[in-house]
């Protein structure tokens, strides 16, 4: 069995944050980081989130560009 300690623990609840959909900011706040980018060693995405996100992406781009277009000037 692999020796688990406080440092993976530490990388455990910022990935199971990560995963359930909380920000990089709030997850700094709780592990009491003073810059995110410490926070983002702790922090992993899993694969399967990454896809998710890349499979979301026409349509975010769909509406960002919807949003973006000029009003008619009928």
């Amino acid at each position: 069995m692999a020796k688990v300690s406080p440092h993976k623990l530490r990388h455990t609840f910022a990935t199971a944050l990560i995963e359930s959909g909380r920000t990089l900011d709030e997850i700094r706040v709780l592990l009491g980081h003073e810059s995110i980018q410490t926070t983002t060693i702790y922090a992993h995405t899993s694969n399967a989130r990454v896809a998710a996100a890349a499979a979301a992406l026409p349509d975010v781009v769909g509406l960002s560009m919807v949003g973006m277009m000029p009003a008619s000037s009928k």
